[in-house]
């Protein structure tokens, strides 16, 4: 999912440290997303987020980051759609987009699907 995964960069690695490390988990608003055009793989693609998130404790702020995904964990992700994201709790600019808190990933009979997340409000 996301950015983990081989042959990361020594950005990616950061990131992902940082994540790890100091990680809140957060619910942002997605303003744009693009493809840069980079890939990894035949299964990745570098996509380029615009997102609006409030820090615990903090303001509303606006971050561009970019990650490789999958098609997969790309699955509801669009402008205007929420994103679960992890940000560094003493760098929220530094941020990881997990996917649309209204699917989430499953195996069934062998293949990894993404199903939609039931309301059980």
């Amino acid at each position: 999912m996301g950015v983990f995964g081989p042959k990361l960069s020594k950005d990616e690695k950061a990131k992902a440290k940082a994540i790890a490390t100091r990680g809140v988990a957060a619910r942002a608003h997605i303003e744009a997303m693009n493809e840069t055009g980079q890939t990894r793989g035949e299964v990745a693609r570098e996509i380029e987020f615009r997102l609006v998130f409030t820090p615990s404790g903090g303001s509303e702020i606006e971050v561009v980051t970019q990650q490789f995904m999958n098609d997969l964990t790309l699955t509801g992700l669009t402008p205007g759609e929420p994103a679960s994201i992890s940000y560094d709790g003493t760098n929220p600019t530094t941020v990881l987009v997990h996917g649309s808190p209204k699917y989430r990933i499953i195996q069934a009979q062998g293949a990894l699907v993404a199903v939609p997340v039931v309301d059980q409000g």
